[in-house]
């Protein structure tokens, strides 16, 4: 028989978190360790941590500051935004100079990189950009006019805010946005896809929208692999354009296995997205981010993570329906 038991404090046996100081000098802390059970090895969706650099690329380990670490890829995914093209030389040599610059513009180290190429692509549209224009005499002040201008008018820095001063397309073109509405797409259409159907959702979800999605997030992701090289014997328009962004997404796919910094890039872009996406899609169904777990592990995987999601808001629509005949299976 189950026996109440008085809780010392609110949030014993339900949020132990051995990382933070308070849990860390609790005197109630092995109680509330055992009482949590197996949610001590869990955290909310909200807490997941994303790895979706794959292990194979070696990277820069010995710098702890991401920004650091992935300077290159930061140039390389800047580059691309800009001047839509891989980019020109390496910055490695020039970064503890970029560094001093962007903190003396005041604005991160990407957002520096992305402005001094913007201004740079407007003042020698005609001139190559090479990565010591980045620390040349002209970088800091052209930087500063830009950033300057924007935080004028709205408060912030951003690629949308340095559309609107400069009426330039940089928004539109920025990979995490592309990576971000890509995510969502997905996302959705997982979740709404298990709610019906048993088993993976992959093969049928690209047959649905992969003319929808941006080539560059298919060739971040292992469960499109199959695909790009399949062949087809559908005809018809529709077909057309989803054989043109597979192509897309092919020469994407070598040229990352190519370039490590370019890949480092995309695969970043989709990390810094991914708890966007996850906020928006519950968001939009009514849940949070509390709302379900997952066990304390780094994840690689999001088509996987997307599908045990919905398996999760499946059971729980189902419990809905059974207990209380509420829910979507109720209004079906």
């Amino acid at each position: 028989m189950l026996k109440a038991v008085e809780a010392p404090l609110p949030c014993f046996g339900l949020d132990f978190d051995p990382t933070l100081e308070m849990c860390q000098t609790c005197p109630h802390q092995a109680g509330c360790r055992d009482y949590m059970g197996g949610r001590v090895e869990r955290v909310t969706v909200g807490q997941v941590i994303w790895s979706l650099v794959p292990a194979t690329i070696e990277r820069r380990g010995e710098e702890q500051a991401e920004e650091r670490r992935d300077i290159q890829a930061i140039y390389c995914e800047c580059y691309r935004q800009v001047f839509n093209a891989s980019a020109i030389g390496a910055v490695g040599q020039f970064e503890h100079k970029l560094f001093e610059l962007a903190r003396a513009a005041r604005v991160p180290v990407e957002s520096f990189i992305l402005i001094s190429m913007f201004g740079h692509s407007r003042a020698y549209p005609e001139a190559k950009f090479m990565p010591k224009t980045l620390v040349d005499n002209r970088s800091l002040n052209r930087v500063k006019v830009y950033a300057e201008e924007c935080k004028r008018r709205y408060g912030a820095f951003s690629a949308k805010l340095l559309d609107v001063i400069a009426d330039s397309n940089l928004d539109k073109a920025d990979l995490q946005n592309r990576m971000l509405a890509s995510e969502k797409m997905a996302g959705d259409w997982i979740v709404s896809y298990k709610l019906w159907h048993q088993g993976l959702p992959y093969t049928p979800m690209f047959d649905d929208i992969e003319a929808n999605l941006d080539p560059a997030w298919l060739a971040t992701e292992k469960h499109y692999e199959p695909v790009l090289t399949a062949y087809s014997t559908r005809t018809g328009p529709q077909e057309k354009q989803r054989q043109a962004v597979r192509h897309q997404a092919l020469e994407i796919y070598q040229r990352l296995k190519k370039h490590k910094h370019e890949a480092i890039a995309n695969f970043r872009a989709r990390e810094k997205i991914m708890p966007v996406a996850v906020r928006g899609i519950l968001a939009n169904r009514g849940f949070g981010t509390d709302d379900f777990e997952i066990p304390d592990n780094p994840v690689n995987d999001p088509l996987l993570f997307w599908n045990r999601l919905a398996t999760a808001i499946q059971h729980l629509e189902c419990l809905l329906f059974v207990n209380y005949h509420e829910g979507i299976y109720a209004r079906s």
